[in-house]
């Protein structure tokens, strides 16, 4: 179990939004639902989503697209340690260990209510400051 972490507005934004979506799995944007990075994106960055023949993605703030991880600056804004939401150390989940939230998202082994409830648990794991 991690020790308690502060989060900032940004991270609890986040995390209280992730629940309200659709999941999606392998991308950040399906068209139909977000994964819990996309959610981010599509809630607190400002660019708006691209749809390039079914490729969803939105533009960093380098101007670079981003299909299925976080752009440099923004997952910097949130406090992560990469775009894919590398974790400080691996995170056991179900009886597996974990290193990134894309990978949990990707296994199709956590709903949108449980991802918010377990990056609020392991923040201090997921998050290298408050933002």
């Amino acid at each position: 179990m991690s020790t308690k972490m502060k989060l900032g507005p940004r991270q609890k934004k986040w995390i209280a939004d992730i629940p309200e979506y659709v999941q999606a799995h392998g991308e950040l944007c399906d068209g139909k639902g977000f994964c819990c990075l996309g959610v981010y994106a599509h809630t607190q960055v400002e660019e708006p989503w691209v749809d390039d023949v079914d490729n969803w993605h939105y533009l960093d703030k380098d101007g670079r697209p981003n299909r299925v991880t976080l752009g440099d600056g923004d997952w910097e804004e949130l406090g992560l340690w990469s775009g894919e939401g590398r974790f400080k150390v691996g995170i056991l989940y179900k009886g597996k260990t974990y290193g990134t939230l894309a990978i949990l998202n990707d296994s199709k082994q956590i709903t949108p209510k449980e991802m918010s409830a377990f990056i609020k648990r392991n923040a201090s794991e997921i998050f290298k400051k408050a933002a």
